[in-house]
């Protein structure tokens, strides 16, 4: 496999790292250090420098059925106009978790979180009566097989 920018970047130490902290975010450091055998001041150092260079952010994944939001949908737009303020709508509304910008902004793609369907489809109809939409297309989550476990593993890094 060819070895990227990003690769060399990554010391070993860094590797394991962020592996486990993947596996496990809360892990400890001396917990990892003890794992690994590498000494429990050179994780920590580590682990500033990992933090400051690769995450973006320190956040709790939710269970939403668990809080009374049991639907959760993938929404695909299309944009009729790119300059369309649906955007910064969308980046404003309670009821979107995620919210990625595709193709050069003229596709958007949004998770997003109801408490039921009605709330669900009374928010996409919002979208297409106010919004200047091509093409809208609503997907259900109806079980959540895998999550967040890229680079959990070391051999991820090969």
């Amino acid at each position: 496999m060819k070895t990227t920018k990003g690769d060399m970047l990554l010391k070993k130490t860094d590797k394991v790292l962020i592996s486990h902290l993947r596996r496990d975010g809360r892990k400890n450091v001396t917990d990892i250090a003890r794992e690994e055998n590498i000494p429990a001041t050179t994780i920590y150092d580590r682990v500033k420098i990992v933090d400051n260079r690769y995450v973006k952010k320190h956040s709790l994944i939710m269970d939403f059925n668990k809080v009374g939001y049991p639907i959760v949908s993938y929404i695909t737009i299309d944009l009729k106009d790119k300059k369309s303020n649906l955007k910064n709508h969308l980046m404003e509304s309670p009821n979107i978790n995620s919210l990625f910008s595709m193709n050069y902004g003229t596709k958007l793609l949004a998770e997003a979180v109801f408490r039921n369907i009605d709330e669900l489809d009374k928010f996409i109809e919002n979208l297409q009566g106010n919004f200047s939409i091509e093409r809208l297309h609503a997907d259900y989550v109806t079980e959540e097989l895998k999550r967040e476990t890229f680079l959990t593993d070391l051999s991820h890094f090969d």
